[in-house]
C-alpha cells in the first residue's frame, strides 16, 4: 500500500517563517488540510519552527476530512534545521547528542535542507530551545 505525505509543512500560524523570514502568503492550516485533500495526500506534518504544532480544532478539522495530521516541528538544533516528526514530546531534544538519544522513540528525524544553515536559509534567528504551545 502506498501513501501520499508530506513531512515539511508550514502555515500562517508559523511566526518564525512569516514574520522573520519574510515568506508571506502562507495558507491557514485549514486551508492546508483543504489543499492536501484534494491533492489526495493521506496524511500531512505541520512543521512549524520551533513549536510543535497542537490544536485541536484543527486536528478535528483534519479527521473530519479524513487526513492524518502527523505531529511534527522544524527545529534548530546544532545550527542545522531539522524535523522531528511524530515525536510524543521535544522538551528534552537541543543537542545532537539528544538526537542520538530520542531516535529510539517513536519519532522520525529528517534533515530537510542538508547544507542550509541561517546564514544561507535567507532567515536569522537564534538557535532556541523548541516549544510545545497550542495556538487557536
Amino acid at each position: 500500500m502506498k501513501l501520499k505525505i508530506d513531512l515539511h509543512c508550514h502555515t500562517s500560524f508559523d511566526l518564525i517563517e512569516e514574520k522573520v523570514c519574510g515568506r508571506k502568503g502562507l495558507i491557514h492550516p485549514k486551508e492546508l488540510i483543504d489543499a492536501a485533500i484534494a491533492k489526495k495526500f493521506d496524511a500531512i506534518s505541520i512543521t512549524h519552527h520551533g513549536i510543535l504544532f497542537h490544536n485541536e480544532p484543527i486536528e478535528r478539522y483534519a479527521k473530519s476530512k479524513g487526513l492524518l495530521l502527523i505531529p511534527g516541528v522544524e527545529s534548530y538544533i546544532d545550527q542545522k534545521h531539522i524535523l522531528l516528526i511524530n515525536f510524543s514530546s521535544i522538551k528534552n531534544i537541543h543537542r545532537y547528542e539528544d538526537l542520538c538519544r530520542a531516535k529510539n522513540d517513536s519519532g522520525l528525524i529528517v534533515a530537510p535542507h542538508h547544507s542550509r544553515s541561517p546564514s544561507n536559509f535567507g532567515c536569522q534567528h537564534k538557535q532556541g530551545q523548541p516549544q510545545e504551545v497550542s495556538r487557536s
